[in-house]
Formats: C-alpha cells, structure tokens, sequence
C-alpha cells in the first residue's frame, strides 16, 4: 500500500493564534513580605490563581509582561480601563491581545487605566468636545451648547471603548423607555445623528474600523404654517409705524429674524443698490457670520429702498433697524432682538384677530411658500432662502396644497363633457 496523505492541519485556526506575553505579579505578599514571587497554581474544578511561594496569599494585582515591536509593556488593566484583578481576567485579556497582534490591530494605548485611556467612552466624548469647542467657539456657542445636552444623554455608554459599540449596543440605546419618555422624536434622530458624527469622525480618523448600523426614529412631519400677503399686511398695520421697517424687511427678503436684527451700516451700498447678510445674533450675542456660514447680497427693492432714502446713514456696525425703545444699559446701540421682534409680531397677530403664529413662521416660511405660489424653481427659491440643500425646499412643496389647487381644478375640469 501507498503511503497515507494526511490534510495539513492549521494549528493556530484549531487552537487560535499563539499566546503572546506572560502573566506574572510583582505585588508584595503579606503574609511573607517577599516581592513577585508568585506561580500560577490548579485548585481543581478548572480554579486557578496566582499563589505565593509561601502558599500564604493569592495575588489580586496580575499583570502581562509583553514584549511587542521592539518594546516592553506592562498590561495591568482590560479595554474598558479596568484593574485586572484574577489570574481569569489576566489570561482572557492575554488572549484578546494576542488575537488583536495576529490581526495588526494591536495598540498599546488601548489597555491603559479609565483615566488615561483615551478609547473609554467618556475620556473621548470630552475630548471631542473640548475639540469642537475649539472650532465652533465664539460664533458656534448654542450649537456647542446643544452637543453638550446630547453628551448627557450619550453618558449611556460610559465604561464602554468605542472600538467595542456595535449596531446592538446602538439600538438598545435607542430603544431605552425612558430616552423616548423624555424627547421628542424629532430629538431623539438629533441625538443619533450627533452619535453617528461622532462615530463617523472616530471612523476618519482610523480609531475605529466601521460605524454601527442606526435605527431610524419615525419623526412626524409637521404642516409647514404660514401667512398670506393680506395676513401680513393686517398684522403690519397693526404696529407702529416706528417698528414697520424691519418688518418689511423680513416680509421682502424672507430672511432669518436674527439676521434681519444684526442687519448694519457697513452691509449696505447703495452705490451698488444692494444689502448683504453676513451676520447674525446667537444668544444676544452680534455674530459675525450667518447660520449657513455665507454672505448673501440682495438687491435694495420696495419698502426697503423707501426707508433707507429718509434714514440718517449709520457707520460701520450700526444697525439699519435702530429700536429707539431698547434698553441701553444692557443694548447701548439699539439694535433690535428677535424676542423683541416675537413680541412685536404676536401682539400684531393678535391686533389683527388672525390666528396664532409665530413669527418665522409668518416671515421665513411664509416667503417661501409664497414664492412657491408665485412660480419659483426650486433652484431659485434654494437662493432666494439660502438652503444649502433642496430638503427644505420640499418640505414647501409637500405641504402647500394652493400650488396643487389650480392643477387638481384644470384636471375635474377635463372631465366635463364637451357641449
């Protein structure tokens, strides 16, 4: 008979990759007061520990002496920053560790103490923080402040290193009784896309290898209200003629009211016949770029070009719209705030015996509609309001039933028989 092939057996894919590294203790016995003397002992019933020479104490501070890339390093705790405590604990993180060199997946950083390791969840959602303070700061502050109110919510998963999140740990997240008991649903998808960014950015940077999967929150959407021009105008007639230019402003050019209130000297150039918006107010603050992070330039039309003719011209940052009613110990240059303006407008609307609405709602998402009435491509009024994407721009469409009126009248209206 010929000689007998046996298949060659890949030992590491029946027992796993090689074990790297030794356990040993180097903490000194009480009982004998003799340092690092200890060995790895079988108590049966598969116990084992690391037992004093002198049989007189079990260590509880193991470590891992591992030589790794030319340098020694001391393993003493797990990936979640803990202290490893039995000889179990020790040979399950050897184990890990050993995987993650067979893979080229191995770093050091990633086995330090809860303080210093900067994977643990809670060390990198403040140091992503502290670095988004840096790029939003001074002009970002409220969009500073709402990740702040989502890291509260994000210290669910403190204890945990980021390599570890899977699409489990996101949905049981998620899904928490008591998250959806305290925020809306249109908050919750908010709270999860900053989780995604997060998760996303830490993917860039090549500290994680993949982003989970995110579940999706049913979020309502809500009719889109706003106000006619004969609404508005009821409303308009209703103020003081002090308070009406600012108004129109909005009316016209459909502007955010923050920006309308920032409006100053140094935007207009009636040479030019045109107004730029490059600023805005973020917590009574006068910032010096707009929401969208652009200057617009529009021309000086209407109204508008009526006020500015019998204005006295301001200088620099002097505002357009001054509000002679301000208070000038807390606002000396008597620029007009939008809650001064929400003020303004729900007295009007009130005035007016018009139902209730806000004032974005009766300026910003009136023009919109308005202009989606008058005919406007959707790429004219993505510049006219200053989207950076068509998403809101068909939030419009999808909610205005005048636009589809006269198209559902010409269709009833084929339907009649010919005479």
């Amino acid at each position: 008979m010929g000689d007998i092939l046996l298949p060659q057996i890949n030992s590491d894919a029946l027992w796993g990759p090689p074990v790297r590294g030794k356990i040993r203790s180097r903490q000194v016995c009480p009982a004998c007061g003799v340092k690092g003397k200890y060995e790895a002992k079988d108590f049966g019933r598969g116990r084992q520990a690391l037992l004093c020479q002198c049989g007189g104490h079990i260590s509880d501070r193991p470590e891992i002496r591992l030589f790794w890339g030319g340098q020694e390093y001391i393993i003493t705790h797990d990936e979640r920053g803990r202290r490893l405590r039995t000889l179990r604990e020790a040979e399950l993180v050897q184990g890990q560790i050993s995987a993650q060199i067979q893979d080229g997946r191995f770093y050091p950083a990633d086995w330090m103490s809860a303080k210093d390791n900067g994977l643990l969840w809670e060390n990198y959602l403040q140091k992503y923080l502290d670095s988004e303070a840096q790029r939003l700061l001074p002009r970002g502050k409220a969009t500073l402040d709402k990740k702040k109110s989502c890291a509260r919510h994000l210290a669910w998963f403190n204890g945990r290193n980021i390599k570890e999140l899977r699409t489990a740990d996101i949905q049981d997240f998620a899904a928490q009784p008591a998250l959806k008991s305290a925020l809306a649903p249109k908050s919750r998808q908010d709270l999860l896309d900053e989780l995604r960014f997060i998760l996303r950015r830490a993917k860039e940077r090549e500290e994680i290898q993949r982003v989970p999967a995110f579940p999706k929150v049913a979020v309502p959407k809500k009719t889109i209200r706003y106000a006619t021009r004969d609404q508005q105008l009821k409303v308009i007639e209703k103020m003081s003629e002090e308070h009406r230019p600012v108004f129109w402003f909005l009316f016209i050019y459909g502007v955010r009211v923050a920006e309308a209130c920032a409006l100053c000297w140094d935007m207009v150039d009636r040479a030019k016949g045109e107004v730029t918006i490059g600023r805005t107010f973020s917590r009574r603050q006068l910032q010096e770029t707009t929401k969208g992070n652009s200057e617009a330039p529009f021309s000086i039309v209407g109204p508008f070009a009526e006020y500015l003719e019998q204005a006295v011209p301001g200088v620099g940052k002097a505002p357009v719209f001054r509000n002679s009613l301000a208070d000038r110990r807390r606002n000396p240059e008597g620029f007009y705030t939008p809650d001064y303006l929400n003020g303004l407008w729900k007295e009007g609307v009130k005035a007016a015996k018009l139902e209730p609405v806000k004032l974005m709602n009766g300026t910003r998402h009136s023009f919109m509609m308005q202009a989606l009435i008058d005919g406007w491509s959707l790429e004219e009024m993505r510049g006219g309001g200053r989207h950076a994407s068509y998403a809101h721009i068909r939030r419009y469409a999808e909610a205005n039933t005048q636009v589809l009126r006269p198209r559902l009248e010409a269709r009833v209206r084929s339907f009649k028989p010919k005479k």
